[in-house]
């Protein structure tokens, strides 16, 4: 009681004061979240609803208040909300490594993002940034970054154990700082090394015909193949002795090497906008436009020539337009457009060795069958007509392969021996005979060219290679190997091609070890560098002049997502 008053704990407080909780057994009030939560407690007054509990109702609401406002139990209320928290989102921890969790697979799914754009880039050969690639200071530490790329690598190890896959892949560009054949022989083995690719594995090798390559005592192929330890022989790329007997072929006929020194110099005059743009004007109304391709277009079109460019545009159609020049293009075009099937396949990306070999044999033996007077005297109509249709002059004695002679020779009258006869009689036989020795000429050149391009072929392409040499792991004297050889035949005689006998075997390898071994050999002999050399295009499209300064191992990186965009999960 005081003054005269009762006073007691008040339940109405609970919700003026949601922390407090009342002990009926004492009658006094405590702070909940202090009693549970605070650390560090002293004995002082401000802490009496801690320990021993508040009971001076009159005081109560300063007291409350007081300690409602205290630093200890503002902790202690932070404390408690934590706690209630943890209840149902778990602990502190917990939810420091869920939000550390959240925080990877949001990273991870942005570098995704990133690394997608970044293929997308390099697939198509897009520029991701500027050309500089000097090391850049970080500010908020001492690491260093640099504009290259991280270092990208290709599957090389998903072809090592798998026998029937057999694909041309590109492994990458090397900086190259000498040419001498040992210091190439040790870039290549450096490079082979550093992708994890043994060179003793090395089972044949192709380059151009450059001597630094293809040396057989101090050349890369030699070096190389004394690092290989092994026979590994060289294949000089078959694109490149094609190229070669065309080459020689047009130096060694005078007339063929004329033809293409005029179409040179035809293709080089009008190779400009304005001269290309008036050479198209010039044929409208004549039906069909021949259109040589120039090397860049543009919008403007100037018909005027100055008088020099119209003199020596003069000159070439006079020289173009002679039935010898068109005679020549017409069998050329016939002769060229048999090599050239030659030429088209020996630039595929997948080939082997044998096929090859039989294409190159089987055009040399179509070369031989065109080499006939039926095929000159076809060709040789072709082109009277074309004259005609051209409104080029024809030698009287060329307009057609059959010329009327009569049957019989007319003999002229003794009478007249000793005399000067002003007749016309006997000129058909000189007729025939300046036909003859004309007509035989322009055969010869024909047949010169056909037979120029045969020896070059026999010359070029050597068709004594020994394949054997390239499996010497093999022992062709083997009786496994005759016993298996055999089987193969009478088990896979309708195989269509050794490509898909090769998939065969592969599947029943325990059976065909041997031979398997042998044709795997086989297909991987190298043919051609014409797939290697186009990536000298992709090395153009990436390397612009505003990445001029691009680090090798840089261009490396690009050109492997460029050129095998299919290993980057395109």
């Amino acid at each position: 009681m005081i003054y005269n008053k009762y006073r007691s704990f008040n339940s109405s407080w609970y919700s003026k004061y949601p922390w407090i909780e009342y002990s009926k057994q004492k009658d006094r009030i405590y702070c909940y979240y202090c009693r549970h939560f605070a650390i560090n407690v002293s004995n002082t007054s401000g802490h009496v609803f801690i320990k021993q509990g508040y009971c001076d109702w009159k005081q109560i609401t300063d007291c409350t208040l007081k300690h409602q406002n205290s630093a200890i139990h503002k902790l202690s209320l932070e404390k408690y909300k934590a706690y209630k928290t943890s209840k149902t989102s778990g602990a502190v921890s917990c939810q420091v490594n869920n939000f550390t969790q959240q925080q990877i697979l949001k990273n991870r799914y942005v570098l995704k993002s990133l690394i997608r754009i970044v293929f997308y880039c390099a697939r198509q050969d897009i520029s991701l940034r500027g050309h500089r690639n000097e090391k850049i200071k970080m500010s908020d530490d001492n690491d260093s970054t640099s504009n290259s790329s991280a270092s990208v690598t290709t599957e090389i190890e998903q072809f090592k154990n798998q026998d029937c896959i057999i694909k041309e892949r590109f492994l990458g560009f090397i900086l190259l700082k000498n040419l001498d054949a040992q210091s190439l022989c040790d870039t290549i083995h450096k490079f082979l090394v550093n992708i994890n690719l043994d060179i003793t594995k090395c089972i044949a090798q192709s380059y151009d015909g450059a001597s630094v390559m293809s040396g057989c005592n101090n050349g890369v192929q030699s070096k190389i193949r004394e690092l290989s330890k092994n026979a590994c022989p060289y294949v000089h790329c078959y694109a490149h002795r094609l190229n070669l007997v065309l080459v020689d072929t047009a130096k060694k006929v005078e007339a063929l090497d004329e033809i293409i020194g005029l179409l040179e110099a035809i293709y080089a005059f009008q190779s400009s906008t304005i001269r290309h743009n008036a050479f198209i004007q010039a044929q409208k109304g004549c039906g069909k436009i021949i259109e040589v391709p120039q090397h860049c277009e543009t919008r403007w079109n100037v018909l005027k020539f100055k008088k020099k460019e119209a003199a020596e545009a003069r000159g070439l159609l006079h020289q173009f337009s002679s039935f010898h020049v068109i005679l020549t293009l017409f069998y050329l075009d016939d002769i060229l457009g048999h090599i050239n099937n030659l030429s088209v396949y020996l630039q595929k990306s997948s080939l082997d060795i044998i096929k090859c070999l039989k294409l190159v044999k089987s055009t040399k033996m179509l070369l031989q069958n065109m080499r006939n007077e039926d095929k000159f005297n076809k060709l040789f109509d072709e082109s009277v007509i074309a004259a005609q249709e051209l409104n080029i002059t024809i030698p009287c004695n060329q307009t057609t392969t059959t010329i009327s002679i009569p049957s019989r020779k007319m003999n002229l009258s003794s009478k007249l021996n000793n005399s000067f006869v002003y007749s016309t009689v006997g000129k058909n036989n000189s007729l025939k005979l300046k036909t003859d020795n004309e007509k035989y000429e322009t055969q010869c050149q024909y047949f010169e060219i056909i037979d120029t391009i045969i020896q070059e072929i026999n010359y070029r392409f050597d068709e004594n290679i020994d394949i054997l040499t390239a499996v010497d792991a093999c022992d062709p004297n083997s009786k496994t190997i005759a016993s298996q050889s055999i089987l193969v035949k009478n088990m896979f005689e309708n195989t269509p091609n050794i490509v898909e006998l090769h998939k065969e075997l592969t599947i029943m390898k325990p059976a065909f070890q041997e031979i398997n071994e042998i044709i795997t050999r086989v297909l991987v002999i190298p043919v051609t560098s014409t797939t290697a050399e186009r990536s000298f295009s992709a090395m153009r499209r990436i390397k612009t002049y505003l990445r001029s300064t691009m680090t090798s191992e840089r261009l490396h990186n690009y050109a492997i997502l460029s050129i095998e965009r299919e290993l980057s999960g395109q």
